[in-house]
């Protein structure tokens, strides 16, 4: 696909590529904002597992803050209508996505109620952050529970503010999706 034509289809349907802070514990315990300050400052070198999202989507995002990232299209690794399970542990990229076309970006594009889809990209630049509700933040965060007198560690799903959001990526652009595509967000809301 030439370059010129998946920047059209980019502008065209308002597509936004967020990399999640996301809600699943997987592998390793990272937590928010250490895992976005992390896919920021490791773009150039690591693979992001990221959501194409658009006006109007569906999905069930896998999480409620992300960075957005601006592909160029040699940039995208892989692309499926759903989770593709990808991973680089030991550097070598795995997923179960298919390599980038016309077809199957459209077609990760169609996802079943429920799920999300995963585009992965390498070097794509991140120009700000996105909020999928500015009233209803949730990130996955450590916390020290007690059971039985007994204290352990734990990454549930923390509520925060907007203002933790602002205060954690000082300079960078907040956005949220709106209608016509991502809309810049102030730290008192759209």
């Amino acid at each position: 696909m030439e370059e010129s034509k998946f920047q059209e289809l980019m502008t065209k349907k308002s597509l936004a590529i967020v990399h999640f802070s996301h809600f699943a514990k997987m592998a390793h315990a990272v937590e928010f904002p250490c895992d976005l300050h992390h896919a920021i400052n490791s773009f150039q070198s690591e693979a992001r597992s990221c959501c194409a999202i658009w006006p109007g989507h569906r999905m069930n995002l896998p999480g409620s803050v992300g960075v957005i990232f601006e592909p160029k299209f040699e940039q995208v690794c892989s692309v499926l209508q759903d989770d593709s399970g990808s991973s680089d542990y030991g550097r070598k990229e795995r997923s179960g996505g298919v390599n980038p076309s016309q077809k199957t970006i459209l077609e990760s594009l169609n996802v079943v109620d429920g799920r999300y889809n995963e585009w992965r990209v390498l070097g794509a630049k991140p120009i700000g952050i996105f909020v999928a509700n500015t009233v209803d933040i949730c990130v996955k965060k450590k916390v020290t529970l007690s059971c039985n007198g007994e204290a352990f560690e734990d990454f549930p799903c923390t509520s925060i503010t907007l203002k933790e959001v602002f205060d954690k990526f000082p300079g960078m652009e907040i956005f949220t999706m709106g209608s016509g595509g991502l809309c810049p967000v102030t730290a008192n809301g759209v």
